[in-house]
């Protein structure tokens, strides 16, 4: 790929809005600091209000090996977690996580 194709294929990654539904556990959660890491714009849109105010607050809801690391650096520049659902209608991308039943 040309350095000229690249450059424009990083400018779109970094301007690609993401919007995780139920993104505040198990599966949310990990799957939104992956995309974080790599510059897309990501809200964890959940329901769950203790875990959207522990998300904002800087705080993992649960323990996950290596993810505070992750969410400290990245909260409030890449991630943020929202009850609101305002940023699905900007949103260029959308990924959906379900409770699991067991």
């Amino acid at each position: 790929m040309h350095d000229e194709e690249n450059s424009e294929l990083q400018m779109d990654i970094k301007s690609d809005r993401l919007v995780i539904v139920g993104g505040c556990g198990h599966v949310g959660i990990p799957i939104g600091l992956a995309f974080a890491v790599r510059n897309f714009d990501v809200t964890l849109l959940d329901r769950n209000t203790a875990a959207v105010d522990s998300i904002n607050a800087g705080r993992l809801p649960f323990k996950e090996n290596g993810a505070q690391e992750i969410l400290e650096r990245y909260l409030g520049r890449t991630l943020r977690a929202a009850l609101d659902p305002a940023p699905v209608q900007t949103a260029h991308r959308y990924f959906c996580c379900r409770d699991a039943v067991g």
